[in-house]
């Protein structure tokens, strides 16, 4: 049922998160067997997801974006900030719906030019990374009201270029 569950058959211990109805579930896996969990996963956490169109996976200690967040084409929401992210998928560019993207507290030292595919982004957090520059495609995001950039190391110049590629309305957090 989830594709690409198999790599990580070798996971001694998983910690799931389900999030439905609002509240969160925490479930602790001694052993993992795709073909068990897979299905539960499939049905608990992304059968939710559409009810509240929000994903909190904030300090699960995740090297990359699960492929199956990646998946949720109805999301609204996703918060992944204080993992250990130090890059961002391209096909990050399927969540066209997102409207709030929290990235925060990661190892990010750069952003793909897909991400500004997302123009439904209102609210997007890249605060407290590695971040020196931004892609031209930042521009892109016309519906962006919010942008967090502190505790980066963008120089003054950067700074100034990713204020003058978005619109005046855009409140910019340095």
């Amino acid at each position: 049922m989830l594709e690409g569950i198999g790599k990580y058959k070798r996971i001694i211990l998983v910690l799931l998160t389900v999030i439905s109805l609002g509240t969160t579930t925490t479930y602790l896996l001694n052993s993992f067997d795709p073909n068990t969990v897979a299905p539960y996963i499939n049905q608990q956490s992304t059968n939710s997801i559409p009810d509240n169109n929000k994903l909190s996976l904030a300090g699960q200690h995740l090297g990359s974006i699960p492929e199956e967040v990646l998946l949720q084409l109805n999301l609204e929401s996703l918060d992944v900030s204080n993992n250990g992210l130090t890059s961002l998928p391209d096909n990050i560019k399927l969540l066209i719906n997102l409207k709030v993207l929290n990235l925060s507290n990661n190892n990010l030292s750069n952003i793909p030019s897909v991400l500004g595919d997302l123009t439904s982004i209102q609210e997007l957090d890249l605060s407290n990374n590695k971040l020196r520059t931004l892609p031209s495609e930042i521009s892109n995001l016309t519906n962006l009201k919010t942008l967090d950039l502190s505790g980066n190391n963008f120089s003054q110049t950067e700074l100034v270029y990713i204020s003058n590629e978005l619109p005046s309305s855009v409140s910019i957090i340095r």
